[in-house]
């Protein structure tokens, strides 16, 4: 018999790994098979097996939430320094310059802090602007490679390609800290003279990891915005699980985002702690805080375009 290639032994051990993932108050099983191009096919018993009680209580608080704010909505908005965070393309950057200059028209000052590849594109629209680190063109490219998920399985991407995006994760996760008090670097943007930024909002998309952190150190508050779904909901599967569209609600469908969840809190938590605990002065996230989750335990805010 031909021995297998360490490629192929990675890859048929990979699809025969299965994960357990608990929801709510009881644990669900769910396959997690990762094949030879990185997707993450999602496997889940009967539709019919997964409680609704669950969605229903999340549901409910969140009416109860807008019920006990519902008094604020016609107040007047002071004007604010508001900090805009954005890792990606120049299209996932595109709506949050139209989303600055709305914000700057209605008397805000704004600070968009991307890319440093970006930066004329910023500065042309009269937005102040700060560089995250980070090369979109990199991450991109990743992602055509693996086919728009999260995990390849090719040797040469475990030995490469992941490795390399999860130091660039890190640094772009740094540098969200200096992006909020620091003078850019290199004096571009319009800029108010004399007056430093006080950041008194954050505005993120979510893949930029140190937004929540930040404005737990700041005590300022979080406003995620992004173009794809990227919170629970029983209408369609998270983009990333690989599981199939079928325009029908299954409850399926919210667990993938769970599972997603999970396994990106997986591969961040060490470097999210680090950052908390070595640049912001804040306890690390420990095991029982349901670091996966934070943003939704804390109802933050999500809007999408």
């Amino acid at each position: 018999m031909k021995k297998a290639t360490p490629k192929q032994r990675i890859a048929d051990k990979s699809r025969q790994s299965i994960g357990k993932l608990s929801s709510f108050a009881n644990a669900v099983k769910a396959a997690v098979i990762f094949d030879r191009v990185g997707r993450i096919p999602v496997d889940f018993d009967d539709d019919s097996k997964y409680r609704s009680s669950g969605l229903k209580e999340r549901a409910k608080k969140r009416d109860e939430l807008i019920r006990k704010n519902k008094s604020r909505f016609g107040l007047d908005v002071p004007t604010l320094s508001i900090c805009i965070m954005v890792v990606g393309t120049h299209g996932d950057v595109q709506p949050f310059v139209a989303i600055a200059k709305r914000l700057i028209q209605d008397g805000h000052r704004v600070r968009l802090t991307t890319h440093a590849i970006y930066r004329d594109f910023v500065m042309n629209h009269g937005i102040e602007f700060y560089p995250l680190t980070g090369d979109p063109k990199v991450l991109s490219t990743y992602m055509v490679k693996t086919g728009g998920h999260l995990i390849h399985l090719n040797l040469e991407a475990i030995q490469k390609d992941i490795p390399r995006n999860m130091q660039m994760i890190e640094e772009i996760l740094h540098s969200t800290w200096p992006a909020m008090p620091s003078a850019d670097p290199d004096g571009g943007g319009p800029g108010v003279p004399g007056k430093p930024f006080q950041r008194q909002a954050i505005i993120s998309n979510p893949v930029t990891y140190g937004h929540i952190h930040v404005a737990e150190r700041l005590g300022v508050p979080l406003h995620i915005m992004f173009p794809q779904p990227w919170v629970p909901t029983t209408a369609f599967p998270h983009p990333l699980s690989n599981m199939p569209y079928t325009g029908k609600p299954k409850n399926v469908n919210y667990m993938t985002y769970k599972l997603v969840d999970l396994l990106m809190w997986q591969g961040t938590e060490a470097m999210v702690n680090t950052f908390r605990t070595d640049v912001l002065n804040l306890r690390k996230i420990r095991k029982g805080d349901g670091g996966r989750d934070i943003l939704l335990d804390l109802a933050i805010p999500h809007a999408f375009m």
